[in-house]
């Protein structure tokens, strides 16, 4: 499984989505390739469909998945993303509740990767708190990887620095 970390607004659900988008089609993502294409299931807590649906075309756009005047191959890319990506917006289970709802989820589209879009949405408790994150990863979560053979990948914010920090005393 993978973890992604930066900073807030540092592009991290589209640095995602690009890999999901090209898994899905089978393309590389800066020298990192699949023998197929990748389903992936993107669970979203923050970015409302509107924003995923413009950072998806700005990807297919970047990219070049989609290009002018080649429709078959844009028909085919298109195609591809409907039956390999699934992005659903959730912004109500969190704890020991997100568990059975992404076990629900897997077992409906059987993805190969789950995003899970910003960690801290769906943990529901204080990051600090060893004792509940080792239930999250390793009592909720690591049974589901390991029955269903997913790969989780999380999105997850950095810290923001304290008011006592020095960089806000600059």
């Amino acid at each position: 499984s993978c973890v992604i970390v930066g900073s807030t607004s540092a592009g991290k659900s589209s640095f995602g989505l690009q890999m999901a988008a090209l898994w899905a089609n089978s393309c590389p993502f800066f020298g990192l390739k699949t023998d197929k294409p990748l389903k992936s299931l993107f669970i979203q807590a923050e970015n409302d469909t509107g924003d995923m649906a413009e950072m998806l075309q700005g990807i297919l756009k970047g990219t070049g998945l989609f290009r002018d005047g080649q429709e078959d191959a844009n028909k085919e890319v298109g195609q591809n993303l409907r039956e390999n990506l699934i992005i659903k917006r959730d912004q109500t289970h969190s704890g020991r509740n997100f568990a059975p709802f992404v076990r629900s989820l897997i077992e409906i589209h059987q993805p190969d990767l789950v995003w899970v879009d910003p960690f801290l949405s769906f943990y529901g408790d204080d990051i600090n708190n060893q004792q509940g994150m080792t239930q999250f990863l390793r009592g909720d979560l690591n049974p589901i990887s390991e029955q269903t053979g997913i790969i989780w990948m999380m999105l997850h914010h950095t810290g923001k620095p304290s008011k006592d920090s020095k960089e806000t005393q600059k």
